[in-house]
């Protein structure tokens, strides 16, 4: 009984009271709690790595050629380059991953990476070479002509290609299956060991240069900096400082379209939207959905989608591309319906409502905004 009292009076002093006694909480448009903005910006520099191990011992084979993946999630991620024939590399690599939760965590694999070039003559002992061309994937082809650096460009991880292997195993004629497979998982990358950052623990810190522990499998040093960058209002700025910022656009529908189509009265017809960018930069801001019940012509998106400029002081415009996509047979046909220029001057955001026409009789219902980081 107490709890529920609790959980009431909670729930009273943080919805009822916000709601009715400050506007600005209650008037929010919702999509800024469905959409937000990164909660903090990550700097991150992989500067170097120490008394790395050696799996490459073998003769001959000199020694690890050392790699550093990095993972915080599906969207955040990158690799630093293959640095041959050595334990103490340096690769002064810098990213900038976007954070929205507190208790994140930024994964660091120190990998070793094996040249093909290092797996031909173990295949070539047990392949006859009149079955290099019988190889998958052109492996054949590229053991002939010597490689000439295809490693890295076209294939890229080994491991990626042993699960291609694996699902096409019906495609590999027998004969050379088993060894591929063998040798492939052989000379696959190997982990030199890892680290987790616990973002929680650098929240307010600002800038953390350091040396990390690497654990299992193996061990080592890796030296890291990292600038956990939080946002600032444009009068907070501090102009001596390093700053990033954060450019978002919410489409919430659109408004205008033609009704009269069998297409649009079908609900059939499916329109994309694609914001393209001065800079080469495009979001996609996906497929709009009809109901075709209305006759106002609202074709409803809401869909946001952002970037990180590097560059703060990067203006930023482009261009609202708006398509309808329809089915002519076997063929897919898109057609461009409107186009909308999209500016940010020096505003912070920038609402559109459906009194702004942008085309004809097309408006569109979203906002622009910037966010600075520092």
């Amino acid at each position: 009984m107490l709890c529920r009292l609790i959980s009431r009076k909670i729930w009273y002093n943080n919805f009822i009271l916000n709601s009715f006694f400050n506007p600005e909480k209650a008037n929010k448009d919702p999509s800024v709690y469905k959409f937000p903005l990164p909660a903090r910006l990550v700097d991150l520099n992989v500067i170097e790595a120490a008394d790395l191990p050696d799996l490459d011992s073998t003769a001959g084979q000199g020694v690890s050629d050392p790699f550093v993946k990095m993972y915080l999630d599906p969207r955040n991620q990158a690799r630093t380059p293959v640095i041959k024939n050595e334990l103490n590399p340096t690769w002064d690599f810098k990213a900038v991953f976007s954070v929205f939760r507190k208790n994140a965590q930024l994964l660091l694999q120190v990998i070793d990476s094996d040249d093909l070039e290092k797996l031909v003559p173990e295949i070539t002992d047990h392949l006859p070479m009149e079955k290099l061309d019988d190889l998958p994937f052109g492996l054949g082809k590229k053991i002939n002509e010597g490689f000439g650096g295809f490693m890295g460009s076209a294939f890229g991880s080994f491991n990626k290609k042993i699960e291609e292997i694996k699902e096409k195993q019906d495609l590999i004629p027998d004969i050379i299956k088993k060894p591929l497979e063998e040798k492939l998982q052989e000379y696959s990358e190997e982990p030199l060991g890892k680290v987790r950052i616990n973002l929680k623990k650098l929240w307010n810190k600002g800038v953390t240069d350091e040396w990390f522990d690497l654990k299992a499998p193996e061990g080592g040093r890796i030296h890291c900096l990292l600038d956990l960058k939080k946002p600032v209002s444009v009068e907070e700025l501090d102009q001596e400082k390093d700053k990033k910022k954060v450019f978002q656009f919410y489409l919430r529908d659109l408004c205008g379209i033609a009704t009269d189509s069998a297409e649009y009265e079908s609900g059939e017809a499916q329109y994309s939207a694609v914001l393209e960018l001065v800079n080469g930069k495009i979001l996609q801001l996906g497929f709009g959905k009809i109901d075709a019940e209305n006759k106002f012509g609202f074709v409803h998106f809401d869909r946001a989608e952002f970037l990180i400029c590097e560059d703060a002081d990067e203006e930023i415009s482009g261009e609202l591309v708006v398509k309808i996509i329809q089915e002519d047979g076997n063929e897919v046909l898109d057609t461009e319906i409107c186009r909308a220029p999209i500016q940010m001057g020096q505003e912070e955001k920038v609402q559109f409502s459906h009194r702004n026409k942008i085309d004809g009789e097309i408006s569109i219902h979203g906002r622009a905004q910037v966010q600075f980081y520092q």
